[in-house]
C-alpha cells in the first residue's frame, strides 16, 4: 500500500487484551481505554532524563533573552507539553520574578506534566508471539484490530490526541530543558515515544491523550474496530461472547491457530470463525 493509500484507507493497528469479560463488553460501547502511564510495565517509559544542559550552548543571560523573545513574539505554537502553569513559570524565570525557580524546577514541572497524559499502545502486527504471551495472558485473551487513519485523528483538534511511532534505542537519551523550550514538538516525540531495544518486538505505535488518563473515552475520530481475534487458549464462554460482540459490531472474528505443517512460514495464523 502506498503512503497516499494509507492516508485514505488507513492502516491496521492491533491491541492485545487479557481474558476479561468486562473488556469484551466495553467494545460494544464504541469507547477506548486510555491508560495511566504510571502503571506501565516498563518503569522507564515516559521517564527520560530531563535536565539543564543549556550552558553547553548558551550563557544564562543570552538564553533568557532568547526564550523571552520567542515566547513574547509567540514564535512557538502553543503545544500541550507547555500548559498555562508552565508557561507562567517560564515567564517568571526569564523575567527573574521568581528567584527560587531555576531550569531544574521547570524540568520537574514538565516531567510531572508528562505523567499526567493518558496513553494507549498498539502494535503493527497481530502475529507477535510475545504479545500474545504477555498481554493476552498466554493466548487466553484476544486482540482488537483497528483501522487507523492518522490524518483524521490529527485534523480534529478537539480530540486532544497525537500519535507517535515508538523509537527503540540501546541507550535512552537525555533531554535538555532547552529542547523543550525551543523545540517542544520534537522534544515531546522523544519524551513520549522512546524505549530501549528490549521492547522492539512490540512494534509499537501509541496514541496520547493530553487531558485524560485511566478511563474510558469515546472512540477518537480516525480509529475504528476492524476485526477481533481470540487467542488459541480462550475459554469457550469468552469465545462465544467475543463472537456475539463481533456480530454486534459487524466485524469478522478470528482465532489464532498453530501451524503444524512445515510449509507454513509462521508457527501461527488466524482462522475466521
Amino acid at each position: 500500500m502506498t503512503d497516499q493509500q494509507q492516508v485514505r484507507q488507513g492502516i491496521s493497528l492491533y491491541r492485545f487484551e487479557p481474558d476479561d469479560c468486562k473488556r469484551l463488553i466495553q467494545l460494544q460501547e464504541n469507547k477506548i481505554f486510555i491508560s495511566n502511564p504510571n502503571n506501565f510495565n516498563d518503569p522507564l517509559d515516559l521517564r527520560l532524563s530531563l535536565d539543564d544542559r543549556s550552558f553547553n550552548s548558551f550563557d544564562e543571560y543570552n538564553f533568557k533573552k532568547l526564550v523571552k523573545f520567542i515566547y513574547d513574539e509567540k514564535l512557538i505554537d502553543d503545544f500541550y507539553i507547555l500548559d498555562d502553569d508552565i508557561k507562567r513559570k517560564i515567564s517568571d524565570w526569564h523575567q527573574e520574578l521568581d528567584y527560587f525557580l531555576g531550569l531544574k524546577d521547570l524540568a520537574d514541572l514538565i516531567k510531572k506534566r508528562i505523567l499526567s497524559f493518558g496513553v494507549q499502545c498498539f502494535s503493527l502486527d497481530f502475529n507477535i508471539p510475545l504479545q500474545w504471551s504477555h498481554y493476552s495472558k498466554a493466548h487466553k485473551g484476544f486482540c482488537i484490530e483497528y483501522n487507523f487513519r492518522p490524518i483524521d485523528l490529527e485534523s480534529n483538534k478537539q480530540n486532544n490526541f497525537a500519535y507517535y511511532h515508538v523509537s527503540y534505542t540501546n541507550k535512552l537519551p537525555k533531554v535538555c530543558i532547552s529542547e523543550v523550550l525551543l523545540t517542544p514538538r520534537q522534544a515531546m516525540e522523544k519524551l513520549l515515544a522512546t524505549k530501549t531495544l528490549e521492547w522492539t518486538y512490540e512494534q509499537e505505535i501509541r496514541i496520547v491523550h493530553f487531558e485524560k488518563q485511566g478511563q474510558l473515552i469515546d472512540m477518537p475520530q480516525g480509529l475504528s474496530i476492524k476485526s477481533l481475534t481470540a487467542g488459541e487458549n480462550m475459554c469457550e464462554g469468552h469465545l462465544n461472547l467475543l463472537k456475539k460482540v463481533g456480530e454486534k459490531l459487524n466485524v469478522p472474528v478470528y482465532q489464532m491457530k498453530r501451524n503444524y505443517r512445515d510449509e507454513f512460514e509462521s508457527l501461527w495464523s488466524r482462522k475466521e470463525l
